[in-house]
This record gives structure tokens, sequence and C-alpha cells, in this order.
């Protein structure tokens, strides 16, 4: 089960798109043995600049400052081992599309995965298109602080 820490960075992602995570990991734990780890949900536009100085991100502006975008790794239920075997992500964006399909109410919502974009590909990224998004806040959030680009442990 994707533990309480892995949460937190779903908090400020729009309800939609972590309803989907959370419905697709439940599947992918249920057909692979497998976990999803959420490495980013939400960025707040310092911690892009700082990713993108420390060479973590290619861009300086992101879907994930928005709230509508997350980045998964695929790991072992007990979170010693990830995989970056682009096959594992293929089949994560299969259960994804699927529960975003059953989840979406909005209308021309689209979940988009960087691992079919062709160009800077990123096949550990997620994000929704034609969706309104409630960001930036009006008040800078507090979030946890964690290594910039890292996997959350288990």
């Amino acid at each position: 089960m994707m533990q309480m820490k892995h949460w937190v960075e779903l908090q400020y992602v729009h309800p939609l798109l972590a309803a989907t995570v959370l419905s697709a990991a439940a599947d992918y734990r249920a057909e692979y043995g497998m976990d999803f780890r959420v490495t980013d949900g939400y960025r707040t536009v310092e911690e892009q600049q700082r990713m993108k100085a420390a060479g973590k991100a290619l861009v300086t502006s992101s879907q994930h400052q928005t709230g509508l975008a997350v980045d998964l790794a695929i790991c072992n239920l007990d979170g010693s081992e990830c995989t970056w075997d682009f096959r594992a992500y293929q089949f994560a964006d299969m259960l994804m599309q699927h529960a975003f399909r059953r989840l979406n109410p909005i209308p021309n919502a689209k979940l988009l995965w960087g691992g079919k974009w062709k160009s800077l590909r990123d096949g550990v990224h997620w994000e929704l298109a034609n969706v309104e998004s409630t960001y930036p806040l009006p008040v800078p959030l507090k979030l946890p602080s964690r290594p910039i680009g890292q996997v959350p442990p288990a």
C-alpha cells in the first residue's frame, strides 16, 4: 500500500490526478506486485528553479507548479529497489489511463504521459491537460523539505 509519506506529494495536486494515481497504484500492486512512489507533485517556482540549477529539471516552468503534474517511481513493495525500465512505465501508463477514464468527470480533460512526448521524453511524468488549476495559490505553501529529485524512502 502507498505509505502516508508519499501522500504528502499528492496533497497539493489536482484531486482528479491524485485519485488517478491512487487508483492506478492499487491496480499496479495487484497486477505486478510493485508499488508507485510519488517523487514529485506540486512544486513552487523556487523549487523548480533549484531543480533546473541542479540539473534535475530541463525546464524552468512546469505543470508541477500548477498542481497538474506528478512524477512516479515504480518500486518493490518495501521501497528498497526501484525500476527505471521503460516498459514498467508503459504498463503504469496503461493503468493510469484506465483509472483516469473511469474517474474523470471533466469534459475534454486528458491525461498526458511524458513517455509519449517526441522531445524531452519523460517516462516518470504524468500531467492533466484541459483542466483548470487553482494555482498559484494566494498564500505560499509550506511544503516539507526533501532532497531535490530523490525518491522518497519507503
